[in-house]
């Protein structure tokens, strides 16, 4: 059984790279690394504000190894740390103020199945520009 999807939310600007981070752990609250996911990583991005929510504007395919990392990264939001880390810059799509995005990065973990964590951005308009 595949762990309940987590759900990180922030506001943000419209330009510039977003750092998504996230410590990552199975259904028992382990730690996981690299070699708990098989596969590779998707990557996708929703604006919840478009007509057809459902469609990606932005999906990319990455290695586990490019967004997991083995040891646990100092993290001011959590005293224990991350290990995910999903950097998507401005000119992978158009970020329009007023917007939310969705970023929902998907792994498979090898014994649960899809694990799922999901961004939500909310852009303020000119904010940062």
């Amino acid at each position: 059984m595949a762990s309940e999807p987590r759900i990180f939310r922030n506001k943000t600007r419209e330009s510039g790279t977003w750092y998504h981070r996230a410590l990552l752990t199975d259904r028992n609250n382990n730690v996981l690394v690299q070699g708990d996911f098989t596969g590779s990583c998707l990557v996708q991005v929703f604006d919840l504000a478009a007509t057809n929510v459902d469609t990606a504007i932005y999906s990319n395919v990455r290695t586990v190894a490019s967004v997991v990392t083995n040891t646990l990264q100092t993290w001011d939001v959590n005293p224990t740390g991350y290990q995910l880390e999903v950097a998507v810059t401005s000119n992978s799509y158009t970020r329009t103020g007023g917007h939310t995005y969705r970023t929902c990065v998907y792994l498979t973990h090898s014994a649960e199945g899809l694990h799922t964590t999901i961004f939500e951005n909310n852009v303020e308009t000119l904010f940062g520009v």
